[in-house]
């Protein structure tokens, strides 16, 4: 299960829990946790709350995350500092599950200030899974909430807007045929064949251990294309 999703849900059920409701919260019940998630404006999250014939409005767990998934924010995307961050964070930060730590993963949606400080305690997410595949959420996540500013206007260093992540992050996948997150053999291979051949004007600076390209690493070939 996604970071995202498990953290939404957990909140959504916690409130239900607390209230002794059986998986459903009303129109103001909702707006509660909608605050407990920082989702602004609240008045745009409002408005996709089902109402009742009384006005009133009930929504289940998979409704609320129909209603989140039009909420999300936009955020300024990534640039070139915060992708070699996460190239750092997949190099060092793994476990002996071959998962990113989890205090990491703690550490950053914190730092995103995904959810209000007495939910914090919620982030030690469940679900292993590789690391490779846990950095394209991350990347997403972090693109999505990011409101670092852009910096190419002091250092013309290009930075990948939100849509752009995403996007790449897509074509990462198609070319991931084997659905492990890292781009190896001909995968890696065609791709870095491709980019050299595209692009002779950008400099090669990057070593791939035995050319396993995990999504970090093909970003940041895609913000260096950018920044020629």
């Amino acid at each position: 299960m996604p970071f995202e999703v498990e953290l939404f849900l957990e909140v959504f059920m916690r409130h239900a829990r607390r209230l002794g409701q059986h998986g459903y919260l009303n129109r103001n019940q909702l707006l509660h946790v909608f605050a407990d998630l920082n989702i602004k404006p609240m008045s745009e999250a409002e408005q996709y709350i089902p109402r009742s014939s009384r006005g009133g409005g009930l929504a289940h767990a998979a409704e609320f995350l129909l209603i989140m998934l039009e909420v999300l924010p936009e955020g300024v995307g990534l640039n070139k500092a915060q992708i070699e961050e996460f190239v750092r964070l997949y190099r060092h930060h793994q476990v002996e599950s071959g998962s990113i730590d989890p205090l990491e993963i703690k550490r950053i949606i914190i730092e995103l200030k995904m959810v209000t400080a007495p939910y914090h305690d919620i982030l030690l997410f469940r679900y292993n899974r590789p690391a490779a595949i846990q950095l394209m959420e991350l990347m997403i996540i972090t693109a999505e909430r990011s409101k670092t500013a852009p910096r190419n206007i002091i250092c013309k260093e290009k930075v990948l807007s939100t849509p752009e992540v995403r996007s790449m992050i897509s074509k990462f996948k198609k070319l991931d045929r084997d659905g492990d997150g890292l781009l190896s053999g001909n995968e890696a291979e065609n791709f870095v064949n491709e980019f050299n051949t595209s692009n002779p004007e950008v400099p090669m600076t990057f070593n791939f251990y035995e050319t396993r390209i995990n999504v970090a690493e093909y970003l940041l070939f895609k913000v260096e294309q950018k920044e020629v």
